[in-house]
């Protein structure tokens, strides 16, 4: 059931000891007594749960395209040389992408460090483990 160390991972069929079995195995649930109508069942959940991730990439993708449409502009405040007072983070980015819509978890967007200048930026958002949104984040002065 799930992946142990010692043995091997998780979805093989082994023969091991019965008290190894019953003492640790199947008393831990990392593992049941082996019959056809458990592997049948394990085999379904296995295609009910790709059928779940093919689900969740496709919705991903369509969110890649929307997203990558979207030009996300931040008007801050500068001082002398056009410094910026403060910086754009990760929070900012997901704060601006919830007032057009988009319920994004901060935590999903990549950005190496805060934004501390003016400029234009593409910010990569991990929507889904295959699926990386970039987004144009423009950062101007006021």
């Amino acid at each position: 059931m799930k992946k142990v160390k010692v043995i091997t991972k998780e979805g093989k069929v082994l023969e091991v000891s019965y008290g190894y079995a019953y003492n640790y195995l199947i008393k831990n649930g990392l593992a049941i007594p082996y019959s056809e109508s458990k592997v049948k069942e394990i085999e379904y959940q296995k295609s009910v749960e790709k059928q779940k991730l093919e689900r969740q990439k496709n919705k991903a993708m369509k969110l890649k395209d929307e997203l990558e449409k979207e030009r996300i502009k931040f008007l801050v405040r500068v001082g002398e040389d056009d410094k910026m007072y403060g910086s754009i983070t990760n929070k900012d980015i997901a704060d601006k992408l919830k007032e057009k819509g988009y319920n994004i978890d901060r935590k999903s967007i990549i950005l190496e460090e805060p934004i501390r200048a003016l400029g234009s930026y593409t910010i990569p958002i991990k929507l889904h483990p295959e699926v990386v949104a970039n987004i144009k984040v423009i950062v101007e002065k006021e």
